[in-house]
């Protein structure tokens, strides 16, 4: 799965607005595997966040696990209390 995580991650970082998917150019994985989105997208977001804290200790010499942490915390913070509003979604084809 750590290659279409990169894929999926790499697909948001292009999409032509804010966090927007062609759903038909980037099949999700209920249409390609038997896990559940909701569980793909958990392991996406956990290791963007280990891979985040492993260069925050690369760059700036920061403690991997403390970072990890610390971000794992803001992200349950902003689940809780969202400091802006998520937009966002597929982009149909015409």
């Amino acid at each position: 799965m750590q290659t279409v995580s990169t894929s999926r991650t790499r697909s948001l970082q292009k999409a032509s607005g804010p966090y927007m998917l062609q759903k038909d150019d980037y099949p999700m994985y209920k249409e390609t595997t038997n896990v559940p989105e909701e569980a793909a997208w958990g392991k996406i977001l956990a290791d963007a966040a280990r891979h985040i804290a492993n260069a925050l200790q690369e760059g700036y010499g920061a403690n991997a696990q403390q970072s990890w942490k610390l971000i794992q915390e803001s992200f349950l913070k902003q689940l809780e209390d969202p400091g802006s509003t998520a937009r966002g979604g597929f982009v149909r084809k015409h």
